[in-house]
């Protein structure tokens, strides 16, 4: 226990949620790949403790609420599943995400992928990350101050299709990198 950082750990519960692997520690949270009781697969962004990252927590929470009764086809933005405080001697916000899978930085700072991503995949997701700005600017009139790679996820399962979320930098296991970039592969290659 470090002082306004409690150190999860792989196997252990929270609130329902299995943690099965830690994708980040940042300086504001901590990110893990869980599982519900179901087995289904959850992102849990476990907010470290002190009164910034409570405050944190709650733009956040209400910002992506919000984003949430917008969208509701959960089309454009992470989506919250769950949120809720765990008491580990003191306070620990969490809230509960849709699990999405690497995000377009992971996919291209991977040095073994020395090949350029194909033209039509390419043009496929710079049209998707126009749309989703567009959306949040024109639609929900909110302006996303932290544009990058890292904040553009891939959904699951489905090679091309991507999801803005404020999620840090992600250190995903190299096996599910290598599925998403074997998928692009498979469908673009010309």
């Amino acid at each position: 226990l470090v002082e306004n950082i409690y150190t999860f750990q792989v196997d252990e519960i929270v609130n329902d949620y299995t943690l099965l692997y830690n994708l980040n520690d940042g300086n504001y949270s901590q990110l893990w790949i869980s599982k519900n009781k179901d087995n289904n697969i959850v992102m849990l962004k476990i907010f470290n403790k002190n009164d910034d990252n409570f405050t944190a927590y709650k733009d956040e929470f209400v910002i992506l609420d919000y984003l949430q009764t917008i969208d509701s086809n959960r089309e454009y933005v992470c989506s919250i599943i769950d949120h809720f405080i765990v008491n580990k001697g003191f306070l620990i916000p969490v809230i509960v995400l849709e699990y999405l899978g690497p995000d377009i930085f992971n996919l291209i700072d991977i040095p073994k992928n020395d090949k350029l991503f194909p033209i039509n995949f390419t043009k496929i997701i710079m049209r998707q990350i126009i749309k989703i700005i567009s959306y949040l600017h024109k639609q929900c009139k909110i302006i996303h101050t932290d544009i990058k790679p890292e904040n553009f996820l891939f959904v699951p399962d489905i090679s091309y299709i991507i999801k803005i979320g404020e999620l840090f930098r992600k250190n995903y296991p190299p096996n599910i990198i290598d599925k998403k970039l074997q998928k692009i592969n498979d469908k673009f290659i010309e």
